[in-house]
């Protein structure tokens, strides 16, 4: 392929092309083809011409940055190239939290210019620390961004009992049946164990888990002189996402 036109000799023997910026990156060879005169031969000669891509640089920014359990925050990456002539780059940008992939995007996805943006809501409570790494493209080298962190604060919950029945009486209840209610603002809370206790004792009498619903049930029929002197509690004791509350349950008799 010619790279422009013929270019004449000049008095010291040499010839200058054009500029030429449309190389696209890798190893290119030139080979310059001098036509001859009445008194010189036709002469080839040939060079490599090395073309990199372009730069990048990489930069992450989460909104918000700090945020409860069970909200979202957003990615965004913005990958500035070092040279403009190309316009925005193109490729995607994988976001990760050390080995774990939270999700690829396309950069300028949704006419977001050199941007790429992903939703998260389902980080745990504590400090995340993110990481954008742009793939590259045909004329535009990868980078990585800096750390980005995300902190994720607990919920607080709330613990409900209903009233434990000691006394045989016409109630549909049964006797010394157990019951709470695990709540957070994000709704029930689902999954977690609620410890139930008898009076000042701090060794659980059972240990049951919540359903969909927030809801434990414990079975305390062989506790029931226990459970009328003194009362109970049921408590849940917290976890990486949720605060833990207790409750005073009622008796009736």
């Amino acid at each position: 392929v010619a790279v422009g036109g013929a270019v004449a000799l000049d008095a010291n023997g040499e010839a200058t092309s054009n500029a030429v910026s449309n190389l696209t990156p890798g190893t290119h060879t030139v080979t310059a083809d001098y036509s001859g005169s009445a008194h010189f031969a036709p002469a080839l000669a040939s060079t490599t011409q090395n073309v990199g891509k372009v730069s990048t640089t990489t930069t992450l920014v989460a909104s918000p940055s700090a945020l409860n359990f069970g909200q979202s925050t957003q990615l965004t990456a913005t990958v500035t190239p070092g040279a403009t002539a190309l316009g925005a780059p193109t490729g995607t940008v994988t976001f990760s939290e050390g080995s774990t992939t939270l999700g690829t995007v396309v950069v300028g996805a949704g006419g977001t210019n050199g941007k790429a943006q992903l939703v998260v809501s389902n980080f745990s409570g504590g400090t995340h620390t993110i990481k954008a790494t742009y793939s590259g493209a045909t004329s535009f080298a990868g980078s990585a961004s800096g750390n980005a962190t995300v902190t994720v604060a607990k919920v607080a919950t709330t613990i409900t009992a209903r009233g434990a029945l000691v006394n045989l009486a016409p109630l549909s209840l049964p006797l010394g049946a157990l019951q709470a209610t695990v709540l957070s603002a994000n709704g029930p809370v689902a999954g977690v164990p609620v410890n139930f206790t008898i009076g000042n004792n701090t060794v659980p009498i059972c240990t049951s888990y919540t359903d969909a619903y927030g809801v434990a049930n414990c079975n305390a029929l062989s506790n029931l002189l226990g459970l009328t002197l003194t009362g109970f509690k049921a408590s849940f004791a917290g976890n990486g996402d949720y605060l833990g509350s207790t409750v005073q349950g009622t008796i009736i008799k």
